[in-house]
């Protein structure tokens, strides 16, 4: 969002690296929305060149690390997906670079003037409180009003509402490529397996410290995901080519949560408890 990344040759396309998906305003004056310089928001100085979201994606998507995520490109149903596929015909002039105004596995935002972030939004009365508690505790010497109209120079009509419709966009790209990503595509029940299917010990239980995962040697782990009673993910191992792991409760605070381990053939979700 608004990103970039100091060297492009950083991505190599190895196994293990993430997939990449990306947002961007292209007038963003702070950081580049190809390749350009970081500009320091309140001086204006030049701190380094480098790389942002459409040349990271674009690499990404060029070396194949994106692979994983190629098909939610293809679902022109989405709406948003068929304006960015539009939007990828386009060619622009961008600080000399003969560029593309976008790419599979984004969405550039064109604004007029200069904005930045435009998902973001503040709320002036909740930031006169944050101001007056660090210059009294912290001894720092920040006007809220000052920061107020800073703010509003990058996103002079922010609110609420604006921010939401963005991140409405946002989500419409990213969550079917998460969905892809993360291997969330559990859809049918010979995909959902049972402990013994697989012959999966997951001891002790409770766990004091170290959780012991092991299974059948013809099936293989592939991750282990651990998601508390809410459904948020709170730890886990990714990249697994093991019937044996060790897994280090860390500092999973004590609770009953699910252990999601994820086979070739399926998933197995089991409860366990930490003690």
């Amino acid at each position: 969002m608004g990103g970039a990344i100091g060297d492009i040759t950083w991505l190599e396309g190895k196994p293990g690296e993430p997939v990449v998906v990306g947002f961007h305003v292209v007038s963003d004056p702070f950081a580049p929305f190809a390749d350009g310089p970081v500009i320091v928001p309140t001086t204006g100085d030049f701190v380094v060149n480098v790389s942002g979201t459409y040349s990271v994606v674009k690499k990404a998507n060029d070396l194949g690390t994106n692979a994983p995520i190629a098909d939610a490109n293809s679902d022109l149903t989405n709406p948003v997906n068929a304006i960015n596929k539009a939007l990828s015909q386009v060619p622009i002039d961008y600080r000399g670079q003969a560029i593309k105004l976008s790419t599979d596995n984004m969405f550039p935002f064109v604004l007029p003037g200069f904005q930045s972030g435009p998902w973001e939004w503040w709320d002036k009365t909740a930031l006169n409180g944050v101001v007056a508690f660090y210059n009294t505790n912290l001894g720092t010497n920040f006007n809220a009003d000052t920061l107020h109209r800073n703010g509003l120079l990058t996103n002079p009509d922010m609110s609420k509402a604006k921010g939401m419709a963005y991140i409405d966009t946002m989500m419409s790209i990213s969550l079917p490529r998460l969905y892809l990503a993360l291997n969330l595509a559990v859809t049918s029940a010979k995909q959902v397996l049972k402990a013994e299917d697989v012959a999966l010990q997951i001891a002790p239980n409770p766990v004091s410290d170290i959780a012991y995962f092991r299974s059948s040697p013809d099936f293989i782990m592939r991750d282990i995901a651990i998601y508390n009673m809410d459904g948020r993910l709170m730890a886990g191992a990714i990249n697994l080519k093991t019937n044996y792991y060790e897994l280090d409760r860390g500092k999973l605070p004590p609770g009953i949560y699910v252990a999601q381990v994820r086979f070739d053939h399926g998933i197995v979700a089991s409860k366990i408890v930490v003690q």
